[in-house]
C-alpha cells in the first residue's frame, strides 16, 4: 500500500508561450529549464509534495497538498512570474480530488483549462473554481460561437469578453 503525506491531490498545467517568433537560440530552453527547477522546489515544501512533468510546450505539476488550495496557484506563479521576458506563462489548476485514482480527472480539467488563455490573454491564472464557472456557462456553445464570431467581425474585444462571460 502506498501512502501519501496529504489527503488532497490536484494537477496544475502550465503553458509556455513565446511572445514573438524567435529562433532556436532565444533562451527559451534555458528559461524553461530554470523554471522547472524553481517549480520543483516550490512543489516540495512542508505543505506540498509532488513532481513536475515536461510535456513539450506545457508542464504538468502533480501536487499532493495539505494546505488551502487557494494558495497553490500563487505559490507556483511566484516562481515563474507570469510574464518573464519573451515568454508568457499561463497556469490552469484542476479540481482538488481526495483519491489519487481521480488525479487523471484533475489533469484533464487543468489541461483543458489552458485553452481559456486564448480568450483571456491578459489573465495568467485560471483556478479550478473559475474553470468550473466557464464550463457551466448557461450559453449554448453554438450561440457563444456565433456571438464571438460576430464580435470578431466588428473587432470589438470587450464585446467578445462580455459574450463569453454572459
Amino acid at each position: 500500500k502506498i501512502e501519501f503525506a496529504y489527503e488532497k491531490f490536484c494537477v496544475i498545467a502550465i503553458e509556455i508561450k513565446r511572445n514573438y517568433s524567435g529562433d532556436e537560440n532565444d533562451g527559451y530552453e534555458y528559461e524553461k529549464t530554470r523554471s522547472i527547477a524553481l517549480l520543483e522546489m516550490c512543489v516540495n515544501t512542508e505543505l506540498t509534495s509532488g513532481a513536475v512533468y515536461d510535456d513539450g510546450d506545457s508542464l504538468c505539476i502533480f501536487v499532493n497538498y495539505g494546505c488551502s488550495e487557494e494558495i497553490l496557484p500563487e505559490l507556483f506563479m511566484s516562481a515563474i512570474n507570469g510574464e518573464n521576458g519573451n515568454l508568457s506563462w499561463y497556469l490552469a489548476m484542476g479540481p482538488s480530488v481526495n483519491d489519487i485514482t481521480n488525479a487523471v480527472y484533475s489533469c484533464r480539467k487543468a489541461v483543458a483549462g489552458l485553452g481559456y488563455s486564448y480568450l483571456y490573454p491578459e489573465k495568467y491564472v485560471f483556478t479550478a473554481l473559475e474553470l468550473e464557472g466557464y464550463e457551466n456557462n448557461h450559453c449554448t456553445n453554438e450561440l457563444l460561437l456565433n456571438n464571438i464570431f460576430n464580435s470578431l467581425k466588428c473587432e470589438n474585444y470587450h464585446k467578445i469578453i462580455a459574450d463569453f462571460d454572459s
